[in-house]
């Protein structure tokens, strides 16, 4: 979203966005590392074993797995979203939010660009729920 909206400022010249991205790159590949430290601070200092993160990747995986059945309650991603306490509503009004602003909605071709992507979100969900039915 930052890149989205930097581009924006730069009026979405390609010669900006080779500039921004070796940063990019840099976020990207520091990022597992930066949580990686602050996992180990955690645990080290509040005594926290190192087990833990195995029992919850067991529970989540049970859970996913839990979902799978015939006669699950909910769709899968929603038992573990909730696990996890991720809301995904505002994460994506925000997204959405700064793709409107970022971009020129004047031409009708745009929307029906934002169309077909959306029929393509929407047939993977489709495909993706159907093929979980048939293996089942």
């Amino acid at each position: 979203m930052v890149v989205i909206q930097t581009m924006r400022e730069y009026a979405w010249k390609e010669n900006r966005f080779w500039i921004l991205f070796p940063n990019c790159i840099a976020v990207l590949l520091a990022e597992p590392i930066i949580d990686w430290v602050k996992h180990a601070f955690i645990t080290r200092f509040n005594d926290i074993p190192i087990d833990v993160y195995k029992d919850f990747t067991t529970s989540l995986a049970y859970e996913l797995a839990e979902t799978k059945q015939k006669f699950a309650p909910t769709d899968h991603s929603d038992i573990v979203a909730r696990k996890m306490s991720f809301t995904p509503i505002p994460l994506s009004v925000l997204v959405i939010r700064i793709i409107l602003q970022a971009t020129r909605w004047t031409e009708v071709s745009d929307f029906i660009v934002l169309f077909f992507l959306w029929l393509a979100f929407f047939s993977v969900k489709v495909l993706s729920t159907f093929i979980s039915w048939k293996f089942m």
